[in-house]
């Protein structure tokens, strides 16, 4: 549709037409439905006294480099953009519009996987080393369970300081 408001603004612009009235219908599901039932489509035409008007080039919408990573509908290549513009303009998600609830729920969310996931491999690391240690004398026993049992939360100290951030710093 856009081409077609494009080419009717070119045709008013260079005094090929005065007036154009551009009305909106969507042929493609009736075209697709005709040609897989084989019908016959050379009466389609507004003016069959004439050749069709062919408008545009026949090209793909998108480069082969956006259609290999999904980006050939608006809905997927829009957000780029919008996320590009607001970190070029300095702008925080806040005054981008977002939902500050929402923005914080997703912090805890990513919090909760983060933090779950970290446990679960310290815990596994920590009771293999603690292992090792069977043998070893019981105050070096004692001295590896409480230093693995303190120290666990120190590399999470980044994470609980970005959940305690305001939102508004992106």
């Amino acid at each position: 549709p856009q081409m077609m408001i494009n080419e009717l603004a070119e045709r008013i612009a260079k005094g090929k037409v005065k007036t154009a009235l551009l009305v909106g219908g969507e042929g493609f599901a009736s075209v697709t439905r005709a040609l897989a039932q084989g019908l016959d489509m050379s009466h389609w035409n507004d003016r069959p006294d004439k050749e069709a008007e062919i408008v545009g080039v026949e090209k793909p919408g998108v480069l082969a480099i956006e259609h290999k990573h999904g980006l050939f509908f608006p809905v997927n290549s829009y957000p780029l953009f919008e996320n590009a513009l607001r970190a070029h303009f300095g702008k925080c998600i806040i005054a981008a519009g977002l939902n500050p609830e929402l923005v914080c729920l997703m912090k805890k969310l990513i919090a909760i996987v983060v933090i779950c996931a970290y446990i679960a491999a310290y815990i596994a690391v920590a009771v293999t080393i603690g292992g090792l240690l069977i043998e070893a004398p019981k105050w070096i026993q004692l001295l590896y369970f409480a230093t693995a049992g303190i120290i666990w939360v120190i590399p999470l100290k980044p994470l609980f300081n970005w959940l305690k951030s305001d939102e508004t710093e992106g």
